[in-house]
C-alpha cells in the first residue's frame, strides 16, 4: 500500500532516475523506522500517548505530496526525515527519547549512504513562499515577525504579545503543518504557550480567528460552527482545551468531529431536515470533515489524561501530536533579554529551573501540588521591569528632595548673615526720617484748617442747589410716570402685529368686498399715518368705507407696513394733526370697531385696531405731559445756574485741597519711608530670630537628610538585585511554606553572589515594597501577625494576577473582610451559578471589590475572563467579555478568592491565571495570636495600652514621615529665598516642632513597649505550646478527612482552659499548657475513632517534647540499610534485620547512639535481660530519655512498643492521657445550638439512631424528630425536611452521609445559607457517617463530633446485645431455659467473632465486619426453632448460622472453616447451666437485667484462650497495634528533614545508588538454555526458565526506574508520577509499586525486601552453576505451586500416572539430607507461626512464651497414591504472614499455597482454633 502511496507522489511529475530509485528506499526505511520505535519507544503510564499506527505511516508520505517539485534526491531525503521527525518525534517527551529516535532515524539513513546532522535546523514550510519548502531558521523568524505585527494589526482585541524564540518558532511550524492536513492534539502543561502560538498558526494558515466554545452553551455553538462549515464551506479551527470538559460526553463530542465530522446527538432528523433544504446531508458532514479542523490542547497532569487516552482511542488516531516541554534554556535567557540588563539573565533562569525543583520537593516532602509554567516567568520578568522603574523613579526624586533640603538650609544659613548686615545699615537712616516727619506734620496741621473753613461754605450752598435738583427730578418722575402707563400699550400693540403673517395679509388683502370691520380698521389706518387726505371717491361725495379699502390695499397693506408702525414712536404721534386725533376719537366709537366684531373679521384687522387704539391712547397720554414738560424744563435752567455757582466755590477749595494734598503726599511719602525702614529693621530682626531657630532646628535635619540622601545614592546599586528578588518571591514563592521560601531565597541571593549583582544585605520583601504603617494597618484589620502572611500581603498586593488563597482557617478570608470593608461583595462558591454571574456583572461594571469564598477544587469556567484579565482597552473607557456579552470594566474592581480545601490540587491552567497564597496557619503567626489571648484575658488593662500604644506609635510615625515630606516638599517647591516666605517659614517652624514633640513620643512609647514585651515574654512560652500543639490536630485530617477542626474552635478550647486554669504567677504558664492540654486531649479524643486515639496520644507527646523529626521518621520506619560491616553479636535473639536497625540508629545519630554498637558486645547480661524483660520500657539505659529508649525497643521488642509509648506519655504527660473519658450524647447535644451540625462518625455496625431517638424523648423531641436514610432520590426530601426543621425547631437525622456524594453539594449550600433569625433555637441536624472525604469541609470543621463504634472486648460486646435486647421478647420462648442458655452462648459467640479480628491473621485471614444484624437474624432463627421443634436440629441451626448469616461474609476457606469450629463450641447440646469455655460460663437462669448484671462482673481483659489462641497472641495483637501506630505516624510526617544535615533527595539518591550496586545482572537465558534445555521429561527445567524470566523481568524493572529516578534528581529528565511515587516509597523505607506488580509476594520494607531479594538470586545462581538443589527453598520462587505443580508432572510421566491421581504425603526431616530423593523433593526454609514441630514427640506443640515464628524442619514432598493414615494437622501454607490476597477461581486467595499435613497430637480443631499456619517468609 506504501509503494501505492508513494507512486502516486511521484507521478505528478517526470523525475530522474536517482531521484526514482529512492522510493523503494524510502518506504522500508519508514516500515525500518516504525518497526524499531514500536519497540524501543512503548507507551507506559507517563508516556501512554506513546501509541502508532499505519495512520502515522501514511502521514510521513503524506506530508512529502506537499512539495510541488522534487528538484533532487537530497531534498527528498531532507524532506522525508523532516517529516518522519514530525510524525513520530514531535510527541516525545524528553531528549533522551528524542535522541532514541534521532539514532532510529540516522540509522535508516546511514544504511543507505545518507547523513544528516542536524536534525534541529530541518524545516519545512509552506508560508514563506506559498510552496512547502525548507527554510532557513532566520528567514523564517523574520517572516513569522511580520505576520504577528499584521495579526496584532487585525485583530485587536485580542492582541498576542509573543517573543518568538526558536523553541516557539519549531511549534508554530508544527502547528501550522498538522491543521493545513488535519487535527492536532497539543499536550503540554498550562501555560505553556499552547493557545497564543495555535492562534498566530491558524492566523497563518486560514487568516481567521480561532472558534472557541464556551461550555456553557456547547451544543448550541459547535451546532452554530458546523452549520457554517458544512453548509457556507467556509474553513474553521476549534479551539478546544480540557479544562472545558465538564462532562465526559462533550470530550466524546469533539471525538466524533475528528473521526468522522458529525456529532450525531446535535443532528437530529428536524435538524437534518433543515440542512437539506441547502444541500444533501451526506456532503454536508464531507464539507464538516473537509473544512473542520481541530485543535485540542490537554495537560498529562494526573490519572485523567491516560485514562481519556485509554477511553478515547480517537484522540491518539486522529490526530498528529505535538508535545511541549516546558521552555528550553535559549527560550528562556532570550525571553529574559528583552526584560531584564544581562548581568540578570542567567540568575532569572537558574530562578525558574529551582523553583521547577521545588515544585517536585514540594510534592515529595509535603504531598502538595503547584505547577511552575513560563507564565510565572514572564510575570517575574514584567515584574521586575516595573519595580525597577518604580525604584528608580522613587530614588531618584528622595535624592533630589533631600538634597534640595539641604541646599536650601545652607542657603538659608548664608541669608543669615547678609540679614544682620542689613540690620545693622538702617538703623542711621531710621533716625533721619523720624525728624523730617515731624516738621512736615506741623505744617500740614495749619494748611488743614484753612481749607476746612472754606469747605463749610462750599457745602451750605451746595446743599441748597440739591433742593432745586430734587424739585426737577420730581417733575420729570411724574412726567415719566404718566408716559410709562401708555408706552407698554403702544408696544404691546405693535408686538401684536408681529404676529401678523403673510398669509393673514393676503387673505386681508383677497377681500374684493371686505367685511365692515376690516374696512372700518384700514380707514382708522389711513388716519393715523394722516393718508385720509389721499384718499379719492369715485363720486364727489366724500371718501366712503371703501374707498378707503381700496386706497389701503393699494398703499398701505403692503411688505412697509410693519416697519412704519414700528418706526412710529412718541414724536411721530404726537405729531399727529388734531384733526386727525379728533376723527380718530369719533371713529374708535364706531360699533364696527369693538375689538370682537374686527378679530372675527380678521386677524390682521384684529391686531391692527389695537394699534389705532394705542395710538389714540398714547396721543391723548403725551397731551396731558406736555405742560409739565415745560415747567421741567425751567426748572433745570434755574438748576444750572445754581450748580455753575457752586462750581465756582467747589474749584476754589479743590485748589486748597490740592494744596493740602501735596502737603500730605509730602508727609505720607516721608512718613512711609521712616514706616517702611521700620519694617524693615522689624522684619528684619523677626526673620533673623525665626531663620536663626530654623538654622538650628533643620541643622538636625540637614545631617540626617544628608545621610539618608547618601544611602539612596549607595542603594541605588542594590536596586536591580532587590528587585529581581522582589519579583521572583511575587511571581513564584506565594504558594510555598515559609521554609521553603527561605530555601528559595537563600539560593536567589547565592546566585546573585556568583554573578556579582548588589542586593541589600538585610533583603527582606517587606523592607521592599511595604512600610511598618501599611503592615500595622493590616495587622489591625486582623492579618496574623507573622512575617509569613505579611508577605503573603504584599504579594498579594504587587501580583498582578488576582490571588487565590489557601485559607482553611480563615484567616485570609477575615483579613479581606475587614480590609476592603463596605465596597466589599461576598460571593460564595456553592451559590447558584447564574446567581453568582448576575453579582459579579455589577461588581465589574461599579467597581466593588468581590471575595468568592467556598472555592472548591475546580474552578468554574464563567470566572475564566476575569482570572486571565481580557479586558479591552479603548481610550479611557475598558470593557471585558463576560458570559456572552461585553460589559464595562471598571478599574476599581477587584477580586480575590478563598479555599477552605487544606490541600487543593489545582490544575496548571489555574496556576498559571492567579496568585495562589498559602495562608495556612503558621506557628510563628499562631503564637502571636494564641499570645495576644492569654495576655487580654490574664492582663487586660495591659493588654489594650499596648494594642492603643502600638496604635499610637504607627500614627506618631506616621505623622512623622509626613511632617518629614511636608518639610522636603515646601523646600523642593520655594521659589527664592525661603526667608522672605513667611507662611513657609512658620509651617517648617510648626512642623519641625510638631516632629519633635512627636519624637519624643515615640522614645516614650518605646520605654512603655518594652515593659508590655516584658509582659508577653512571661506568657510566651505557653502561647508556643498552645501554638504548636495545632498542628497535631491539623494534621490528623491526614489519618481520616472527617477529623476537621477549625482555628475558632482550637482558640474557644484555649480560652476556655485560660479560665479554668490555676493562677498564680510563678505557674501561671505550665498551669495553662496542662488545663489546655488536658482540655484538647479530651474533647479530640471523643472525636477520634479507637484505632486513631493512639496515634494522637503518641503525636502530642512528641510535639510537647520537641522529637525531631528525623528520630521520629527512624523510630517508625525502621533500619534503611541493607548491610554493615559493624560485625553482629551472637545472642541468640538477635536477628539480623534487628542488628540493621541497631546500626542505623548509630550512623544516623551519633550523638545519642554512637556507643550502642559496643555496648551490645559489652554488656551482654544487660541485653538478654532486656529482651526478656516484661516491661523494658521501665528499665533505664544510660543517659537516654524516655523517646531514644523506645527507639531501641521498637526495634528489640516491637510487640513491647505500645506500652513503651504509653510509658513516655505517663512519664511527661500523666496517667490522665493513657484513659479515655466517657462522653454522653447528652453532653454532645447541651454544647451544641442550632448552627453547629452535630456528627457522629461510626463503624460498620454501629448505628446511633435509638440513642439519639432516646435523647430525643427525654428532651420531649420525640414528636419533633425526624430520620432520613440518606440513599438514592432521598436528596430532596432531606432539604426539604431540614427546611421545615429550621423553621418549626424539629430535630433532623441524616443517616449514611457517606453515600450521598451528590446531596452533601445541596447540604453545604443550605447549610451556608442559613440565616440566624429564621431558625428555630431548638432546630439541631444530627449527622451520621463513616469517615469519608465527600462531607463539605465546612460542615465538618463547624461540626461537634463524636465517634459511635462497636464496642471494644468481649464484655463490652455482650453489654450491648443485651441491652439491645427487649425485655418482652426475651422471656417470650416456649422453651426458656435452653432459650436463655443458647442466646448468651450465641451472644459470646458473636463478641468473640468480632474480637478475634485484633489477632491479625491469628484471628481470621481477613478481618470481617460482622453486624448486629447478624447476630439478630441468627437470634431469630435460633428462637424459631426453639419455639417449633422438639429436638434441636443441630446441624441445620450450625449450617444457618456458619454458612449463611455469618458466613455470608466470609470468602477464605480457612475462615470458613475456623468459623464452623469456633461455632461448634458455643452452640452444642452442652450448652446448658454451669457449661464452661475457658474462663466464661453459662450463669443460673435469670431475667435479662439478671443477665446484664451477670455480665458487668465479668472481667474486662479477654485472655487469648478464650479465642482458642495460645497467650502469645496477645504478642500478635500488640506488635499489629504497634506496627498500626507506626505506619501512621509516617504517613503524617512531612517527607523532609527540614534544617537536619540529612537531604531527602540525597537520601533516596544514596539509596537507590546503593540498590543498584548490590542488584545483580540478569541471568543469560540463552546460555542458561544449553544447561537447562525445555523438555518434556524434566518439568524443573520449564520451572527454571520461567522463574529466571520472571527474575529478570525484575531486576530489569529496578534497574531502569532507579536509573529515571536518579536522572530526574539530577535534573535530566522530569519528574513524572511514577517516579514521584518510587522516590516516596523509597524515602518511606517501602517497596515501590511498580517492583511490586511484577515481583512476588511479599510485605517486607525495603531494605529487608532487598536483602531477601539478594538471597533468592544468590539460590537461583547456585541452580543455575551447581545443578538442581538437593533441597528447595519455596521462598526463591515467583509462583510456587507452579513448582509443585512441575515436580508432580516429572513423577507423572516417570511412571506413567494421571497427575490428577498424585498427591503428596509429606515427612518432617530431622537432619538435612545430603542427596536428592528419588521420587518428591526437599523443601527447607518454612516457617510455622503459632506453633512449633516437636523432634522429640514428632508433632505440632505449643510454642515457648513469647516466641511467635519457629522455623519448619525439612520436608519431604513425596508423590503417592494413598497418603499414610495419622493424625495430621492439614495446616495451610501462605507466602506472607500477612495471609490474605486476590480471590481466585479456586476460592483460595494468591497468597495461599497448599495445605502441608503435620503430624498432631490434639484434635485438629484445637490447631484450626489457634490459627496455626506456615509460611514462605516472614516480615
Amino acid at each position: 500500500m506504501l509503494h501505492h502511496v508513494i507512486d502516486w507522489i511521484f507521478i505528478k511529475h517526470v523525475y530522474s532516475i536517482d531521484i526514482l530509485n529512492l522510493k523503494d528506499i524510502l518506504v522500508s526505511n519508514t516500515l525500518y523506522i516504525y518497526e524499531k520505535i514500536q519497540s524501543q519507544l512503548l507507551p507506559t503510564p507517563t508516556k501512554s500517548h506513546y501509541v502508532y499506527n499505519l495512520r502515522d505511516l501514511f502521514k510521513v508520505f503524506q506530508g512529502i505530496s506537499k512539495i510541488n517539485k522534487i528538484q533532487n534526491h537530497v531534498q527528498l531525503i531532507r524532506c522525508w526525515a523532516h517529516e518522519c521527525l514530525r510524525v513520530f518525534s514531535d510527541r516525545l517527551i524528553d531528549t533522551l527519547d528524542e535522541q532514541i529516535f534521532q539514532n532510529i532515524l540516522r540509522d535508516s539513513l546511514f544504511i543507505n549512504g545518507f547523513n544528516i546532522n542536524d536534525f534541529q535546523g530541518l524545516l519545512f514550510v509552506s508560508f514563506m513562499n506559498n510552496t512547502y519548502e525548507e527554510s532557513p531558521l532566520q528567514q523564517i523568524k523574520f517572516k513569522l515577525q511580520s505576520i504577528l505585527d499584521e495579526y496584532n494589526t487585525v485583530i485587536q482585541q485580542n492582541k498576542l504579545t509573543l517573543i518568538l524564540f526558536n523553541n516557539a518558532i519549531h511549534h508554530i511550524i508544527r502547528i501550522v503543518r498538522i491543521i493545513s492536513q488535519g487535527h492536532a492534539l497539543l499536550i503540554g502543561m498550562g501555560g505553556t504557550g499552547r493557545q497564543s502560538l495555535s492562534k498566530l498558526s491558524n492566523y497563518i494558515q486560514f487568516s481567521e480567528s480561532l472558534q472557541i466554545i464556551d461550555s456553557r452553551y456547547w451544543d448550541e455553538q459547535l451546532l452554530a460552527v458546523l452549520k457554517d462549515v458544512g453548509i457556507e464551506q467556509q474553513a474553521q479551527t476549534l479551539f478546544f482545551d480540557d479544562s472545558q470538559f465538564i462532562k465526559e460526553q462533550m470530550l466524546e463530542d469533539v471525538c466524533n468531529i475528528l473521526s468522522h465530522g458529525e456529532i450525531p446527538h446535535l443532528f437530529p432528523p428536524e435538524e437534518r431536515l433543515k440542512i437539506q433544504e441547502d444541500l444533501p446531508y451526506n456532503e454536508f458532514i464531507k464539507n464538516c470533515m473537509r473544512y473542520t479542523h481541530v485543535i485540542l490542547c490537554m495537560q498529562p497532569v494526573g490519572d485523567s489524561f491516560r485514562k481519556r487516552l485509554r477511553t478515547f482511542p480517537t484522540l491518539i488516531n486522529c490526530t498528529t501530536i505535538n508535545w511541549f516541554n516546558g521552555w528550553p534554556q535559549e527560550a528562556l535567557e532570550s525571553t529574559a533579554v528583552s526584560f531584564l540588563p544581562q548581568q540578570l539573565v542567567k540568575m532569572a533562569v537558574e530562578s525558574h529551573n529551582k523553583i521547577l525543583e521545588m515544585t517536585d520537593r514540594y510534592i515529595q516532602e509535603l504531598r502538595r501540588h503547584f505547577y511552575v509554567t513560563p507564565t510565572q516567568y514572564l510575570q517575574m520578568l514584567s515584574t521586575f521591569k516595573r519595580l525597577y522603574q518604580d525604584k528608580i523613579e522613587q530614588a531618584r526624586i528622595s535624592i533630589d528632595r533631600y538634597e534640595t533640603g539641604i541646599e536650601k538650609i545652607i542657603q538659608t544659613e548664608k541669608d543669615v548673615d547678609k540679614i544682620r548686615q542689613q540690620l545693622f545699615d538702617l538703623q542711621p537712616k531710621l533716625e533721619k526720617s523720624t525728624l523730617e516727619n515731624l516738621q512736615l506734620l506741623n505744617n500740614l496741621r495749619k494748611k488743614q484748617n484753612e481749607a476746612d473753613q472754606k469747605r463749610q461754605l462750599c457745602e451750605l450752598e451746595e446743599k441748597e442747589c440739591s433742593i432745586k435738583r430734587q424739585e426737577a427730578n420730581n417733575l420729570k418722575d411724574i412726567c415719566q410716570t404718566q408716559l410709562n402707563n401708555v408706552l407698554p400699550l403702544l408696544a404691546q400693540a405693535t408686538d401684536a402685529l408681529e404676529k401678523i403673517s403673510k398669509e393673514d395679509m393676503i387673505q386681508l388683502k383677497s377681500f374684493q368686498s371686505p367685511p365692515p370691520s376690516c374696512a372700518v380698521v384700514l380707514q382708522g389706518l389711513c388716519y393715523a399715518f394722516q393718508e385720509d387726505t389721499y384718499v379719492k371717491s369715485k363720486t364727489k361725495d366724500p371718501p366712503t368705507t371703501q374707498d378707503f379699502w381700496e386706497y389701503s390695499k393699494k398703499h398701505l397693506l403692503n411688505d412697509k407696513l410693519i416697519k412704519r408702525i414700528k418706526d412710529m414712536k412718541i414724536d411721530a404721534i404726537r405729531a399727529i394733526h388734531p384733526s386727525k386725533i379728533i376723527k380718530l376719537q369719533q371713529f374708535a366709537l364706531n360699533p364696527l370697531f369693538d375689538k370682537e366684531r374686527v378679530f372675527n373679521a380678521s386677524m390682521a384687522a384684529g391686531n391692527l385696531a389695537n394699534w389705532i387704539r394705542a395710538v389714540l391712547e398714547t396721543y391723548q397720554a403725551v397731551e396731558i405731559i406736555e405742560p409739565k414738560k415745560k415747567q421741567l424744563a425751567q426748572a433745570e435752567i434755574n438748576l444750572k445756574e445754581a450748580e455753575e455757582q457752586v462750581k465756582i466755590k467747589k474749584k476754589a477749595l479743590d485748589e486748597a485741597l490740592e494744596f493740602l494734598k501735596q502737603l500730605s503726599e509730602e508727609y505720607e511719602i516721608i512718613k512711609k519711608e521712616k514706616e517702611q525702614i521700620e519694617f524693615q529693621v522689624d522684619t528684619i530682626q523677626s526673620q533673623l530670630s525665626r531663620a536663626e531657630k530654623l538654622t538650628n532646628g533643620l541643622s538636625e535635619e540637614k545631617l540626617r537628610w544628608r545621610k539618608k540622601a547618601q544611602n539612596f545614592k549607595s542603594e541605588q546599586g542594590s536596586i536591580e538585585g532587590d528587585c529581581i528578588l522582589s519579583s521572583a518571591i511575587i511571581a513564584y514563592l506565594g504558594v510555598f511554606p515559609i521554609q521553603y521560601r527561605e530555601i528559595c531565597i537563600d539560593y536567589f541571593k547565592q546566585r546573585l553572589r556568583l554573578h556579582q549583582v548588589k542586593f541589600s544585605d538585610s533583603f527582606t520583601i517587606q523592607k521592599q515594597l511595604c512600610d511598618p504603617v501599611t503592615i500595622n494597618n493590616w495587622i489591625n484589620q486582623k492579618l496574623p501577625n507573622d512575617q509569613f502572611s505579611i508577605d503573603n500581603a504584599i504579594i498579594l498586593k504587587q501580583s498582578p494576577r488576582w490571588p487565590l488563597m489557601i485559607d482553611p482557617q480563615m484567616q485570609a478570608n477575615e483579613w479581606i473582610k475587614n480590609m476592603e470593608d463596605k465596597s466589599l461583595l461576598i460571593l460564595n462558591a456553592t451559590q447558584p451559578p447564574s446567581q453568582v454571574q448576575l453579582q459579579l456583572e455589577h461588581a465589574i461594571q461599579i467597581g466593588y471589590s468581590v471575595i468568592l469564598e467556598n472555592l472548591g477544587a475546580v474552578i468554574d469556567q464563567m470566572f475564566e475572563p476575569i482570572l486571565s484579565q481580557r479586558i479591552i482597552r479603548k481610550g479611557n473607557k475598558a470593557s471585558i467579555k463576560f458570559g456572552d456579552k461585553f460589559i464595562d470594566y471598571s478599574n476599581d474592581f477587584k477580586f480575590y478568592m478563598t479555599t477552605k480545601l487544606n490541600n487543593p490540587h489545582y490544575q496548571p491552567q489555574v496556576c498559571v491565571r492567579v496568585t495562589m497564597l498559602n495562608f495556612q496557619v503558621t506557628l510563628e503567626g499562631l503564637t502571636d495570636q494564641m499570645l495576644n489571648i492569654v495576655v487580654k484575658m490574664d492582663e487586660p488593662l495591659k493588654e489594650d495600652q499596648r494594642i492603643k500604644n502600638i496604635q499610637q506609635f504607627f500614627i506618631n510615625k506616621n505623622k512623622q514621615q509626613l511632617t518629614e515630606d511636608l518639610i522636603l516638599k515646601l523646600l523642593y517647591e520655594l521659589q527664592g529665598n525661603l526667608l522672605e516666605n513667611d507662611s513657609l517659614i512658620d509651617t517648617l517652624s510648626t512642623s519641625k516642632l510638631e516632629g519633635q514633640d512627636i519624637e519624643e513620643r515615640l522614645k516614650k512609647q518605646e520605654q512603655d513597649n518594652q515593659v508590655f514585651n516584658q509582659i508577653r515574654n512571661f506568657y510566651r512560652q505557653a502561647a508556643h505550646v498552645v501554638a504548636n500543639l495545632y498542628f497535631v490536630v491539623h494534621e490528623l485530617s491526614m489519618v481520616e478527612p472527617t477529623y476537621l477542626w477549625s482555628l475558632e474552635f482550637y482558640t474557644n478550647l484555649y480560652q476556655k482552659s485560660i479560665k479554668e486554669s490555676a493562677y498564680g504567677k510563678a505557674k501561671r504558664c505550665q498551669n495553662i499548657i496542662d488545663k489546655f492540654t488536658l482540655l484538647l486531649y479530651v474533647t479530640i479524643n471523643r472525636s477520634l475513632l479507637e484505632k486513631d486515639k493512639m496515634i494522637f496520644r503518641f503525636m502530642l507527646c512528641i510535639r510537647l517534647l520537641d522529637i525531631p523529626s528525623v528520630q521520629i521518621r527512624t523510630c517508625v520506619m525502621g533500619p534503611t540499610i541493607t548491610e554493615t560491616n559493624i560485625p553482629q553479636p551472637d545472642y541468640i535473639w538477635l536477628t539480623k534485620k534487628m542488628w540493621l536497625g541497631i546500626v542505623d540508629l548509630k550512623i544516623k545519630f551519633p550523638d545519642v547512639f554512637g556507643w550502642l554498637c559496643d555496648d551490645f558486645n559489652q554488656n551482654r547480661v544487660f541485653w538478654d535481660q532486656f529482651k526478656n524483660n516484661q516491661n523494658p520500657q521501665k528499665i533505664k539505659i544510660g543517659n537516654l530519655n524516655q523517646f531514644h529508649i523506645n527507639m531501641i525497643i521498637r526495634i528489640i521488642q516491637p510487640d513491647k512498643f505500645i506500652l513503651a509509648v504509653n510509658e513516655m506519655v505517663l512519664i511527661h504527660m500523666g496517667k490522665l492521657f493513657l484513659e479515655s473519658q466517657h462522653y454522653s450524647l447528652e453532653t454532645f447535644y447541651q454544647e451544641s445550638n442550632p448552627f453547629i451540625p452535630l456528627l457522629c462518625i461510626v463503624t460498620q455496625g454501629a448505628d446511633p439512631r435509638n440513642d439519639i431517638y432516646s435523647l430525643a424523648e427525654k428532651f420531649n423531641m420525640n414528636e419533633n424528630f425526624t430520620s432520613i436514610s440518606l440513599g438514592q432520590g432521598q436528596g430532596a426530601l432531606a432539604i426539604k425536611t431540614i427546611k421545615q426543621g429550621m423553621q418549626s425547631g424539629k430535630w433532623v437525622l441524616l443517616q449514611n452521609c457517606h453515600v450521598a456524594i451528590s446531596f452533601m453539594h445541596d447540604l453545604e449550600q443550605l447549610f451556608e445559607s442559613m440565616n440566624k433569625k429564621d431558625t428555630h433555637k431548638e432546630y439541631r441536624l444530627w449527622l451520621t457517617s463513616l469517615p469519608t472525604n465527600i462531607l463539605p469541609h465546612n460542615i465538618v470543621f463547624k461540626s461537634l463530633k463524636l465517634t459511635y463504634e462497636l464496642p471494644r472486648g468481649i464484655k463490652n460486646n455482650m453489654l450491648r446485645t443485651y441491652y439491645q435486647e427487649d425485655q418482652d421478647q426475651f422471656e417470650n420462648c416456649k422453651k426458656p431455659q435452653e432459650w436463655k442458655n443458647l442466646f448468651f452462648s450465641l451472644s459470646l459467640f458473636h463478641s468473640c467473632a468480632l474480637e478475634r479480628r485484633k489477632f491479625g491473621s491469628l484471628g481470621w485471614n481477613i478481618p470481617y465486619n460482622f453486624s448486629a444484624n447478624d447476630f439478630a437474624i441468627s437470634k431469630e432463627q435460633l428462637k424459631f426453632i426453639l419455639d417449633t421443634q422438639n429436638e434441636i436440629q443441630w446441624d441445620a441451626l450450625h449450617y444457618l448460622i456458619s454458612e449463611t448469616n455469618y458466613g455470608g461474609r466470609i470468602t477464605d476457606p480457612a475462615d470458613r472453616l475456623l468459623l464452623n469450629v469456633i461455632l461448634k463450641d458455643f452452640l452444642n447440646p452442652n450448652v446448658k447451666e454451669g457449661y464452661e469455655y475457658e474462663q466464661y460460663s453459662i450463669p443460673h437462669q435469670m431475667s435479662l437485667k439478671g443477665y446484664i448484671d451477670f455480665i458487668q462482673q465479668l472481667p474486662i481483659y479477654d485472655p487469648p484462650q478464650l479465642f482458642g489462641l495460645h497467650p502469645n497472641a496477645e504478642i500478635y495483637s500488640a506488635i499489629i497495634e504497634a506496627n498500626n501506630l507506626c505506619s501512621q505516624a509516617l504517613m503524617l510526617l512531612p517527607r523532609s528533614f527540614g534544617s537536619s544535615t540529612l537531604n531527602s533527595d540525597k537520601m533516596v539518591k544514596d539509596k537507590s545508588n546503593e540498590i543498584l550496586n548490590i542488584i545483580p545482572h540478569i541471568f543469560r537465558i540463552d546460555e542458561i538454555q544449553k544447561d537447562y534445555p525445555l523438555i518434556s521429561q524434566n518439568s524443573m527445567n520449564t520451572v527454571l526458565h520461567q522463574e529466571l524470566n520472571r527474575y529478570n523481568k525484575l531486576i530489569q524493572t529496578i534497574q531502569s526506574t532507579l536509573q529515571l529516578l536518579i536522572k530526574a534528581l539530577d535534573g535530566h529528565v522530569s519528574i513524572s508520577d511514577d517516579i514521584q511515587e518510587l522516590y516516596n516509597r523509597i524515602f518511606d523505607n517501602l517497596v515501590p509499586s511498580t517492583w511490586s506488580k511484577v515481583s512476588y509476594l511479599s510485605i517486607k520494607p525495603l531494605g529487608s525486601w532487598i536483602i531477601d531479594f539478594q538471597e533468592r538470586i544468590k539460590f537461583m545462581r547456585l541452580w543455575v552453576t551447581e545443578g538442581q538443589p538437593i533441597c528447595f527453598w519455596l521462598g526463591a520462587f515467583f509462583y510456587i505451586p507452579s513448582f509443585i505443580t512441575g515436580n508432580l508432572q516429572n513423577h507423572s510421566r516417570q511412571h506413567k500416572i494421571a497427575i490428577d491421581r498424585l498427591k503428596f504425603d509429606f515427612h518432617m526431616l530431622q537432619e538435612k539430607p545430603k542427596e536428592k530423593p528419588k521420587e518428591g523433593f526437599y523443601v527447607y526454609g518454612l516457617l510455622i507461626d503459632g506453633a512449633q514441630y516437636d523432634y522429640t514427640t514428632q508433632s505440632l506443640e505449643e510454642p515457648d512464651p513469647s516466641i511467635l515464628v519457629y522455623e519448619a524442619p525439612i520436608l519431604y514432598f513425596q508423590p503417592v497414591l494413598i497418603q499414610r493414615e495419622y493424625n495430621y494437622y492439614r495446616c495451610p501454607l501462605y507466602n506472607t504472614p500477612l495471609r490474605r490476597g486476590d480471590l481466585t477461581i479456586s476460592g483460595f486467595s494468591t497468597n495461599y499455597i497448599k495445605k502441608i499435613f503435620i503430624p498432631i497430637s490434639q484434635n485438629k480443631e484445637f490447631w484450626i482454633k489457634r490459627g496455626v499456619a506456615m509460611l514462605v517468609q516472614g516480615d
